[in-house]
């Protein structure tokens, strides 16, 4: 497996478990829309994105990510790799933020 591609998986679990097991953890990282919106957390857009909402959830997506990541990086380079991540998480919390937009709790 990819260095960069284990780092990835190693910030998800650490973040998630941290999560888990501390409420307030989530609180303050979670995506919402209120807080992004109106309290100007715009951090959230990407630190939502390393949260997930249970083991499951995170087995799923750490087993996806190392089975298919480590091939990307071999073919697109570990720099690109790591900005098409971000990109996608950004992306996604952005457009869920433009569908939510009115919905402060979501």
């Amino acid at each position: 497996m990819n260095n960069v591609v284990f780092l990835i998986i190693a910030i998800n679990v650490i973040f998630s478990i941290q999560g888990f097991n501390t409420p307030q953890f989530v609180e303050k990282y979670i995506f919402y829309v209120g807080k992004i919106r109106w309290g100007k957390e715009y951090f959230r857009l990407l630190t939502s994105g390393f949260l997930h909402a249970n083991w499951s959830h995170l087995l799923f997506n750490m087993m996806t990510l190392f089975f298919f990541g480590g091939t990307l990086v071999s073919v697109i380079g570990p720099f690109l790799f790591c900005l098409v991540y971000l990109i996608s998480l950004l992306g996604g919390n952005l457009l869920a933020l433009y569908i939510k937009k009115d919905d402060a709790n979501y």
